[in-house]
């Protein structure tokens, strides 16, 4: 499920709408625009999709995966954190003291949660994280949250409905994924996963890994 058009391409390189950047150029620029063409684009690392490969995993480490992700569908944000451990402090005076162990902010997403009815509130662990995935459609699965027989295999890319990469939850059929259309998110609402827009998507291994907790409330 590759990119549609060279504006849409650019406008997910640089974290943008197409909108955006028919604004700053001109809806004629985008248009004529093929391989080497010169266009205006926000001043951000761009995503870098080409590094991705399809079906690469991530496999459990031993720190990122004793972080805690925190799931807010409320406000619509994703946070994960790590243990600081405690620390061992010795005074002049021949005391001891033990700071207690605390979480610290590593990192923080705009989401879309899922429908409210098919949100699994509570804790599960992250199972596995794979780029650039195929996708199961099941349409009676996004209806009613319950596996059907029927179903057609979506291919891997950009536009595929889980975007470029899929981060399996113990709970099954769940997933925090990124999207095929990144200007919904923190807006609409998904069947029961959690969308990230796919810049910010192919960054979450770096902070977390199969065997995380993940609290959705």
């Amino acid at each position: 499920m590759p990119y549609r058009s060279v504006a849409e391409f650019m406008a997910e390189r640089y974290h943008t709408s197409e909108d955006l950047l028919i604004a700053i150029n001109s809806a004629k620029t985008l248009r004529s625009a093929t391989a080497h063409s010169a266009i205006k684009v926000p001043n951000i690392r761009p995503f870098l999709i080409e590094k991705l490969k399809h079906g690469r995993t991530y496999k459990s480490e031993e720190r990122l995966s004793a972080q805690r992700i925190v799931v807010d569908t409320q406000i619509k944000q994703i946070y994960v954190y790590t243990l600081i451990l405690p620390t061992v402090q010795e005074n002049a005076n021949g005391t001891t003291k033990i700071s207690k162990a605390k979480p610290q902010l590593v990192a923080s997403f705009p989401i879309t949660p899922g429908k409210p009815r098919f949100i699994p509130v509570g804790i599960w662990n992250l199972k596995n994280s794979v780029e650039l995935p195929i996708w199961r459609y099941d349409k009676q699965l996004l209806e009613t949250g319950v596996r059907g027989e029927l179903s057609l295999t979506i291919p891997a890319g950009p536009n595929n409905p889980v975007g470029v990469i899929w981060n399996g939850l113990s709970k099954s059929g769940i997933g925090i994924h990124g999207t095929n259309n990144p200007r919904t998110i923190g807006r609409a609402q998904s069947a029961g996963c959690i969308r990230l827009s796919n810049w910010d998507a192919v960054r979450f291994p770096n902070f977390a890994r199969p065997g995380a907790i993940v609290e959705i409330r």
